[in-house]
């Protein structure tokens, strides 16, 4: 299993691994929400690739339904994302240059997209976690912690200070696990 930060990711892997773990996921483009990102990252194994054909069908994991994007609904939300970027790995460069954004073609090649978190940046000292999600079949293995601790070291050498997530009650275990404390704050839903 490698975890790559901000490796070239494309739609339909990533809806892929969204529709296996998040029952109701609808097809997304994800190249705007990459384009605001801080980071992300991604966690591959080896083996078939789902891009292929060659792997269970989306949605088709090991039943157990637990952990982080837990196949019951449960879980970090997503939000749609806007920005810059059209979802065909076009858009913003990141600090080397490189191009930010998903695309719809190859992968980077090193194996099944298997995990996935997205952190954002308010352009100073907070940055949240989005999106924690595990393929149903990697997941109680410790890769969702893996993720989400790697996310943190990732944000802290880019300056953020404080980071930050929601989730629902179910995860608060998980979330804990990861280092985090409950804190109280406010949400108001705009649509």
């Amino acid at each position: 299993m490698k975890i790559e930060i901000s490796p070239p990711l494309t739609d339909p892997e990533l809806n892929a691994l969204f529709a296996a773990a998040w029952p109701g996921h609808r097809p997304t483009e994800f190249g705007p929400v990459l384009a605001r990102s801080l980071l992300w990252l991604a966690a591959r194994r080896d083996g078939p690739s789902e891009e292929r054909g060659d792997a269970p069908a989306a949605g088709q994991g090991n039943g157990r339904g637990e952990g982080p994007g837990n196949g019951r609904g449960e879980g970090p939300g997503r939000g749609s994302g806007e920005g810059p970027g059209n979802g065909r790995g076009e858009g913003e460069g990141d600090e080397r240059g490189e191009r930010k954004g998903a695309g719809r073609g190859e992968g980077s090649g090193g194996g099944r997209l298997v995990g996935y978190v997205n952190v954002v940046g308010d352009g100073g000292v907070h940055a949240f976690v989005l999106d924690t999600t595990v393929h149903p079949d990697e997941q109680r293995r410790g890769l969702g912690r893996r993720l989400v601790t790697t996310a943190a070291e990732q944000a802290r050498a880019r300056g953020a200070r404080w980071l930050h997530v929601d989730y629902e009650p179910a995860l608060a275990g998980f979330y804990a696990g990861c280092g985090f404390r409950p804190t109280a704050a406010g949400l108001m839903a705009l649509d």
